[in-house]
């Protein structure tokens, strides 16, 4: 169970960031879905497959938070030139990106059992459930324009890449 809270944290962060760029109920729902599904689909692959758990360790260690680096990036040249928007599609690739840690997870539980998929379907349950309450929560606030909302989710998405190397 804390294997769970703690793999789906991210998506929690992620979607904290990500969050303001989400304006309708679908695709805030629609997100933590597939933040949910990749991360339950990630842990799965990783247990089939079983691919050399140090390479997906260190995979996961950086394109996560450089995805988010690059996306943030994007949301600040979205903000200050006129002529371009954030794309909040973009934080659709960055749910698929979020789940490598399950990836490697998977790698380290071993051949594939229904205990194995137990563990994905907990996993998905609680990656959406984290999403579901990161993107609640931003839901809540107001934004003076679309300019600030895009910053916003710049910063958050930087802060979030920080944090993510680190960790």
């Amino acid at each position: 169970m804390n294997s769970a809270f703690f793999l789906s944290l991210d998506s929690f962060i992620a979607a904290l960031a990500v969050g303001p760029l989400m304006r309708s109920r679908f695709a805030r729902l629609h997100l933590a879905f597939w933040f949910g599904f990749w991360d339950g689909a990630a842990t799965l692959a990783g247990a089939i497959f079983g691919w050399g758990g140090r390479w997906s360790d260190e995979l996961s260690h950086w394109v996560v938070p450089l995805a988010a680096l690059l996306y943030g990036i994007s949301c600040v040249f979205a903000a200050t030139w006129t002529r371009f928007r954030a794309n909040p599609r973009l934080a659709f690739v960055l749910a698929f990106l979020m789940s490598f840690d399950n990836l490697a997870y998977g790698t380290s539980i071993g051949p594939m059992t229904s205990q194995v998929v137990e563990r994905a379907v907990m996993l998905s349950v609680a990656s959406f459930l984290m999403a579901i309450l990161g993107l609640l929560l931003t839901s809540l606030l107001r934004f003076s324009s679309e300019r600030a909302r895009q910053y916003s989710t710049a910063f958050a998405l930087l802060a979030a890449s920080v944090l993510l190397f680190l960790s």
